[in-house]
């Protein structure tokens, strides 16, 4: 029988975190999906952790929007939900995108976040949460973080994920807008606050939106890739 969701993991070197992302995703979804981890060369247990939790692993080259689209490539559901390793789905996601995809207008969309793992700059941490999911109510984008979800037919139509190695999402969103309905969710995912915390949230506040206005500028994606750190 075919399953009814895919969801996509891209990874790299996150033996720690896959297991409760996985888990969470099973506990939202459990049969209904199948789980996909498109890996980019990880030097640890990933690769081991994803087959464990029983999903299909596909390796190739490092960057996400590569990854991405390879684990589009493998997918066989109706609706695709691309998550982060470091993002926990609601125990409720699968009922809240049966609900919101029961309108056919709808092509796709994602969910609102809340970050874990606080610290002393916790007060910053929730002031970018809450600027996050006000932008993603008001303008109907996403990031990466806040899995974004998508009918499988509109993701063939628009070519799937583009593979860039940064701000993927931004272009994903913006292609599919240009079919439908983009919906903001609600529900929240809980995901980690980690690349912020490393940087300094009010440094890597500053960074970010330099590099998304230089990439609205139309900064190439490559380029501004070298200057975006990992969180690992």
């Amino acid at each position: 029988m075919t399953p009814r969701f895919s969801v996509v993991v891209p990874t790299l070197n996150e033996a720690q975190r896959l297991p409760a992302t996985l888990a969470a995703a099973r506990n939202a979804f459990g049969d209904a999906a199948e789980y996909i981890v498109s890996d980019g060369g990880s030097n640890d247990a990933t690769c081991e952790v994803a087959t464990r939790f029983g999903a299909h692993v596909i390796q190739g080259n490092r960057g996400r929007g590569d990854q991405l689209q390879r684990g589009f490539c493998a997918t066989r559901a109706d609706i695709c939900v691309f998550l982060h390793a470091d993002t926990l789905l609601p125990a409720d996601a699968r009922g809240a995108l049966e609900r919101v995809l029961a309108t056919p207008a709808v092509v796709g969309g994602a969910f609102s976040l809340e970050f874990t793992q606080p610290d002393r700059s916790a007060i910053l941490i929730r002031v970018l949460q809450h600027a996050i999911n006000l932008r993603a109510r008001l303008f109907k984008t996403a990031t990466g973080d806040q899995a974004i979800f998508a009918r499988r037919f509109v993701l063939q139509e628009i070519g799937g994920v583009p593979r860039v190695p940064l701000f993927e999402d931004v272009r994903l969103c913006r292609a599919l807008k240009h079919k439908g309905r983009f919906v903001i969710l609600a529900d929240r995912v809980a995901t980690s606050a980690r690349l912020w915390q490393a940087l300094g949230t009010g440094r890597g506040i500053l960074l970010h939106l330099s590099l998304r206005a230089l990439h609205a500028l139309g900064a190439s994606p490559r380029f501004l890739a070298r200057h975006y750190p990992s969180p690992r």
